[in-house]
């Protein structure tokens, strides 16, 4: 399934950049992270962005949502344990979600039956 608007196109498996905002293009990055690696200080280091960039840009919640984002957010919060580097990552995604939360916008989309 292919989504589409003037500044990106994100599908399900991938996110092509084209005239995306700084935050934007952070944000596409750090997604393609969360979907192929497998290293703890990587998924760190791409929720934190996440984290930084949708707090500040609500085209980033926006495209972090198209792309399906959430779903591998929330894989990565199933396959957490009780360890403190992992209490942070579940702090961070957390945060992340709160500041999706945060835009009316983005809050329908983010809110379907299939997460209730």
């Amino acid at each position: 399934k292919i989504i589409t608007t003037a500044s990106y196109i994100a599908t399900s498996n991938k996110i092509h950049v084209r005239s995306l905002s700084k935050y934007e293009k952070h944000t596409a990055k750090a997604i393609k992270v969360l979907r192929k690696s497998e290293l703890f200080s990587e998924e760190m280091e791409a929720v934190s962005i996440l984290e930084k960039t949708t707090s500040k840009s609500i085209d980033s919640c926006k495209l972090l949502l198209k792309a399906r984002g959430q779903d591998n957010l929330l894989s990565l919060l199933a396959s957490c344990n009780r360890s403190s580097p992992h209490l942070e990552l579940v702090r961070v995604i957390l945060h992340i979600f709160k500041n999706i939360t945060g835009h009316q916008a983005s809050l329908s989309v983010f809110v379907t039956r299939e997460y209730v």
